[in-house]
């Protein structure tokens, strides 16, 4: 055998060994892919006083991890209203009830249906109904030309006539150059850029703060409307965004930074774990999912955070 031959050898084995090498790597990398996960407690949240809850608009958690859940007494059926919890229930970090509060009372103008609410980093609560409102930017940072949605009317008040059903969104391409109505959620990162849920479009959409647009994300386009809540890990970097999908019953799991989906979980059931019209979902500094659900499911379910592993097969 030739030196000249030798050396071949020895290359080809080498560049051999090197994409064996990468293939590994790929391979052992796709397999040890990490994303949080979570166990739902179905003991949580335990409410006194044999109150029952209406539809379970939103649901919040502060920075000494006390959550807040907002449902609509006023939906809660006739036969059972006089047991309707108050619109707001605080429970403490380890799931105590602490007390409850909210409704028509002296001084204040009380929303006609209770919508959302989100705790601040000074533990300020901002309580939100349903009704008019204007629009600050449009779809891709463009400027609105549509009218803004009709406020919610309380029960028992005239309504207005129906509007005309919209044709579903283009399954394809970028999408409407609008939003649909009602833009259901916005959610800022620790990196100042907005995250806007375009439920009825079926997408998050994100710009940054004076509304630039920057990039979207279709959340399982060609089903249900979608987008309806947003939350974001509580690590320093926020790694993952979770989307709830309204009319798919799944909380989706994403890369924040890239828009990558890479899990998902629930479906449509009464079950614990899964969901019937999830509407918002919040996290707490520990890790753990607090989600809302309005009619059918009318109930506030709480993830246990599991740590990090392999995600879950689809």
């Amino acid at each position: 055998m030739t030196l000249k031959t030798l050396a071949t050898m020895l290359a080809a084995a080498t560049i051999v060994a090197l994409l064996s090498g990468a293939s590994l790597i790929t391979r052992v990398t796709a397999q040890g892919r990490q994303a949080p996960t979570f166990q739902v407690d179905p003991a949580w949240p335990a409410l006194p006083n044999n109150w029952v809850l209406g539809t379970v608009t939103s649901v919040t958690a502060g920075k000494d991890d006390h959550v807040w859940i907002v449902h609509r007494p006023r939906t809660v059926a006739e036969a059972q209203r006089a047991h309707a919890a108050p619109p707001v229930l605080e429970y403490d970090a380890a799931g105590k009830f602490v007390k409850a509060w909210g409704g028509d009372g002296q001084g204040y103008d009380w929303p006609g249906a209770e919508h959302g609410i989100f705790s601040d980093y000074k533990g300020n609560l901002w309580f939100t109904g349903s009704s008019a409102f204007k629009r600050m930017w449009g779809a891709f940072g463009k400027p609105p030309d549509g009218d803004p949605p009709a406020a919610i009317i309380r029960p028992g008040a005239p309504r207005p006539a129906a509007p005309t059903p919209a044709a579903p969104p283009p399954a394809t391409g970028d999408g409407s150059p609008r939003f649909g109505n009602p833009v259901h959620a916005v959610k800022v990162s620790k990196d100042r850029m907005v995250y806007v849920a375009d439920r009825t479009n079926r997408r998050i959409q994100v710009f940054d703060l004076n509304g630039r647009y920057i990039n979207q994300v279709f959340i399982n386009r060609t089903e249900g409307v979608s987008a309806a809540g947003i939350a974001f890990s509580p690590d320093a970097q926020q790694t993952y965004m979770y989307v709830a999908d309204y009319g798919n019953s799944h909380v989706v799991v994403l890369n924040r930074k890239t828009l990558e989906v890479i899990y998902q979980f629930g479906k449509r059931s009464a079950a614990p774990g899964d969901f019937q019209g999830i509407h918002t979902l919040a996290a707490d500094s520990k890790g753990n999912l607090y989600t809302a659900e309005v009619a059918p499911g009318n109930r506030a379910q709480k993830f246990m955070f599991k740590g990090m592993s392999a995600p879950p097969t689809q």
